[in-house]
């Protein structure tokens, strides 16, 4: 038989390693609508993200210039109104990835310059 606390740092260690295994374990799930969410602001759920998380942005006209300079998820969700529509405020790109295995889906950009993104 085991003695209790051998079998208790036996299984702190397997609890260690197994969730050290399991990608985006802390990642957390940022809500970003018009109203009624935690931001109106895709850049300023950006800001406030860490590398990992998923920010979910739902229908709507958003008039702002994006950076993401983290590692996260940008998800554009059709709320029922379409998907989200990104439209600069500010002449320029819609969005600048400047950072490494960033993941942007399910957006309309519109009135951005020519051959930019």
């Amino acid at each position: 038989m085991i003695p209790i606390h051998r079998f208790i740092c036996c299984l702190l260690i397997l609890t260690t390693v197994c969730s050290s295994l399991m990608p985006g374990a802390g990642a957390a799930i940022i809500t970003v609508a018009s109203s009624g969410a935690e931001f109106t602001s895709i850049q300023a759920a950006i800001n406030r993200s860490v590398a990992g998380d998923v920010i979910l942005v739902r229908s709507g006209t958003y008039l702002e210039n994006i950076q993401l300079d983290k590692k996260v998820e940008l998800i554009g969700e059709d709320s029922g109104g379409g998907a989200p529509v990104i439209e600069p405020s500010v002449k320029g790109n819609g969005i600048d990835i400047l950072a490494n295995g960033c993941r942007v889906e399910g957006f309309t950009i519109q009135n951005i310059l020519s051959d930019t993104g």
